[in-house]
């Protein structure tokens, strides 16, 4: 999805990078119910937290390639932009996704056994100031009243599949493994 996302907005169509991006999604997403992605859980004095599995150092590789990629389609994008508003849209998407990666792969020390807090908590923040933006500069232009219901439907759980309403980490491992997590 971050790779459509950033050939949405960079307006380029590449079929094999898009292509090749769902196609390695798929395969991480047929291990996330597997001890390959998930095995365990670590305890820390602020909680628990799930212990990543060798496809979810897969993941972080990917996740790492895309935020990579998409800086640099959108800096290539930012060179050759002659107004300066899309310009500016510009610079705020690439901040927002360089701010959300750094956040989300602030939950790596924990995941390995290293008590430190994962700011992948907070990664939020980042998305409400993209939403925010895409929103105030009409970056993806969508008609919602036009939609008919099964296209809502497919966009709608499209969202709910990529911001789930619970993304609290440490319950959903807690929940994956059968263990429940004292308040």
């Amino acid at each position: 999805m971050g790779i459509l996302f950033i050939h949405s907005v960079i307006h380029r169509r590449n079929a094999a990078i898009t292509v090749a991006g769902f196609a390695l999604s798929a395969v991480i997403s047929l291990s996330t119910f597997t001890d390959y992605y998930l095995n365990g859980l670590w305890e820390y004095q602020w909680g628990y937290m799930a212990r990543a599995g060798i496809m979810m150092q897969l993941f972080y590789i990917y996740s790492l390639l895309t935020m990579v990629y998409g800086i640099i389609m959108f800096a290539r994008r930012n060179r050759v932009e002659a107004d300066e508003s899309e310009r500016v849209k510009l610079r705020l998407l690439v901040f927002s996704i360089i701010l959300f990666f750094q956040l989300k792969l602030g939950s790596i020390p924990a995941m390995h056994g290293i008590d430190f807090y994962p700011l992948g908590n907070f990664a939020f923040i980042p998305l409400v100031l993209m939403a925010w933006g895409m929103y105030r500069h009409d970056i993806i232009s969508m008609n919602w009243s036009s939609m008919d219901r099964h296209d809502a439907a497919v966009i709608g759980i499209f969202i709910l599949t990529e911001f789930p309403p619970s993304d609290n980490e440490q319950e959903y491992g807690a929940l994956q493994y059968g263990e429940r997590v004292l308040a």
